[in-house]
């Protein structure tokens, strides 16, 4: 008999948490919170054995994560195996397995330390199954144990990239979700499979908008379609499998066709139709938008609109890309002076102050790093780049700096504008949405979809040429200098005796070389926050930003991004205590964005003087 626990187990927030922008933070779907708390507690049981122990924990952690059916666990399932194991009193929980290997002890508060500073931009999903301590336990031991990850750049990727990591919980969700209303309304499903490949390829949520009401329609639509559904899942068994999206299109035209289709015919006329949708023939018959045919005299009425394209606008993903990178790069470079840093680091605080250098590999990493003017990444040597031509490239993307350029260089003088229109149609929506009785249905996003196709025509336009070479050398430099020196378990004990880490070691060297402090968890979110900003615009598309869940995680991106400039902006006044104030600082002020009292932004932004 199972002897799971009905009390279910409180979730452990981050400290923003994901909303909706309809003045209430977004709730998850009642069936999914059961789901996780009951996982939460089976992995918090106390079954596992400790270190050193003759038998091995793999048994129940490389056990498949199968979806609940009818309410019950395959029996050889990972669940049911931890949740019916018997409690022994030299067996350990999850938590006491990791807190006793000192290794995976610091990894997992790395990772922990790495998702709070990160949760802004975590998806709905994400934020919602890694808030649970047991979850992410079993997460970090299973990338630790099973995959060998013995970094934490290798654990972030094996739990946020792999199949077997938090896709499988999602899928388990997913799934198990799917099973329970088939079972709850009692629904003859003629193709499971269908439903199942459908539920997953789908942009379902965990949120109570998103995940019942999307199944539900994924049903009722292979419920309404099973005939058709049935003759083309024969059909595949003979010409292979078919793009999903394309069965609407085919049960259509199966609907349509003055020929009945049966399983007889289907294997004719089938590949047929295919063959028409695929070719995109202008005088065959087309869907509109409330699944009739349109005769081809309509077609004479069309009207295709060119910017709707990005071949025809020339969107180029990789120059977008590159330019997220960019950013990043030059927020390290200007705001936390990087290179500066290092260089300090090197030519003055190396030599007067008592540093012992006796890794041998560091010690190569500094003699290439100052007497070469070399750096390795990845294996691989690379020339050290110049403040000038940082700064070349900065002015021709973003505008940024005062790089002095030749007549005949190109410089993107509509950023900055296009930047401060972005900021404060964001400001200005969320203002509207706590105004508006019902924001749903009354306060448009347009103006802000526009303000990113303009912004994403505007930067794929102009990170071109050479900027798409020495950018990738700006951030191997950057990431050579922050984890193969600032990093290093040398410098940090030396640098940094009462502990820390690349942070803590920026900020001794920055107080010493520049006489005052730099605000380096701030400065340091803002680089990542405006990376992943930018890179969103390489996966733009106007119909993905309709998904409640796709857009509220780009406003929250963008809300941490504008406080973390006014944290910034105060900063910079704080310093100036020379200057008088000509005019007041009125904030403007957020609504509530994330579940907390979001803090003021400056007038600036509000009026449009937003600086990248």
């Amino acid at each position: 008999m199972p002897i799971l626990k009905k009390t279910p187990v409180p979730m452990r927030m981050f400290n923003r948490s994901v909303a909706t922008f309809n003045g209430i933070t977004a709730k998850v779907d009642p069936y999914a919170l059961e789901l996780l708390e009951e996982m939460n507690t089976v992995f918090e049981r106390k079954v596992f054995y400790p270190p050193g122990s003759a038998k091995s924990n793999s048994g129940f952690i490389a056990a498949p994560l199968e979806p609940k059916d009818k309410g019950a666990w395959d029996p050889k399932s990972m669940l049911d195996l931890i949740n019916v194991a018997k409690e022994n009193s030299a067996d350990v929980t999850l938590d006491d397995l990791i807190n006793q290997e000192n290794e995976l002890s610091n990894l997992r508060y790395k990772f922990q330390e790495s998702l709070t500073d990160n949760s802004n931009t975590l998806g709905f999903d994400d934020n919602t199954i890694l808030a649970y301590d047991g979850i992410t336990n079993f997460l970090v031991y299973w990338a630790y144990s099973e995959k060998k990850a013995k970094d934490i750049n290798a654990i972030k990727n094996y739990v946020f990239q792999n199949k077997d990591g938090l896709q499988s919980i999602k899928k388990y969700v997913l799934l198990s979700a799917t099973n329970y209303i088939i079972e709850k309304e009692q629904l003859n499903i003629p193709d499971i499979k269908n439903v199942q490949n459908s539920v997953l390829n789908s942009n379902i949520t965990f949120s109570q908008n998103s995940l019942q009401p999307k199944i539900h329609y994924i049903i009722d639509d292979n419920i309404k379609n099973s005939e058709e559904l049935l003759l083309i899942t024969d059909t595949e068994k003979t010409i292979g499998d078919i793009d999903n999206d394309l069965y609407p299109l085919l049960i259509e035209y199966i609907k349509k066709s003055p020929v009945k289709i049966e399983k007889k015919n289907a294997k004719y006329f089938i590949p047929l139709f295919l063959s028409q949708i695929l070719d995109n023939q202008q005088n065959l018959p087309t869907l509109s938008n409330n699944n009739t045919i349109v005769s081809s005299d309509d077609d004479a009425f069309k009207v295709e609109f060119l910017t709707d394209d990005k071949n025809t606008m020339n969107i180029s993903a990789t120059n977008l890309n590159c330019a997220a990178q960019l950013a990043y790069s030059r927020i390290m470079d200007v705001d936390l002076d990087v290179f500066n840093v290092m260089n300090y680091f090197t030519h003055k605080y190396l030599i007067n102050q008592s540093i012992e250098i006796k890794d041998p590999i560091l010690r190569d990493h500094l003699q290439y790093y100052v007497l070469s003017n070399k750096f390795s990444h990845t294996g691989k040597q690379y020339d050290r780049t110049k403040p000038s031509e940082r700064e070349m490239f900065y002015k021709q993307v973003f505008n940024a700096g005062n790089a002095q350029l030749t007549e005949d260089f190109i410089v993107n003088t509509e950023f900055k504008h296009l930047w401060k229109t972005l900021v404060v149609e964001c400001a200005k929506y969320i203002n509207r949405v706590q105004d508006s009785p019902n924001p749903e249905n009354f306060v448009s996003r347009q103006p802000i979809m526009q303000a990113l196709e303009d912004l994403q025509y505007n930067i794929s336009s102009h990170c071109t040429g050479m900027a798409t070479v020495v950018t990738p050398v700006i951030y191997k430099e950057i990431d050579f200098i922050t984890r193969k020196i600032l990093s290093h378990e040398e410098i940090v004990r030396q640098v940094v005796p009462s502990g820390g880490s690349w942070y803590r070691v920026l900020e001794v060297l920055y107080s010493a070389m520049k006489l005052r402090r730099p605000k380096t968890s701030v400065i340091y979110n803002k680089a990542k926050l405006n990376f992943n900003i930018i890179k969103t615009l390489a996966d733009y598309n106007p119909a993905t930003f309709e998904d409640d869940a796709v857009f509220n995680n780009f406003m929250s991106m963008m809300d941490a991004m504008i406080i973390c400039e006014s944290n910034l902006l105060e900063k910079r006044e704080d310093d100036d205590d020379s200057e008088e104030e000509t005019t007041p600082k009125t904030p403007a002020s957020l609504p509530n964005m994330n579940g907390f009292e979001s803090k003021n932004i400056p007038q600036t932004a509000a009026s449009g003087e937003w600086d990248f």
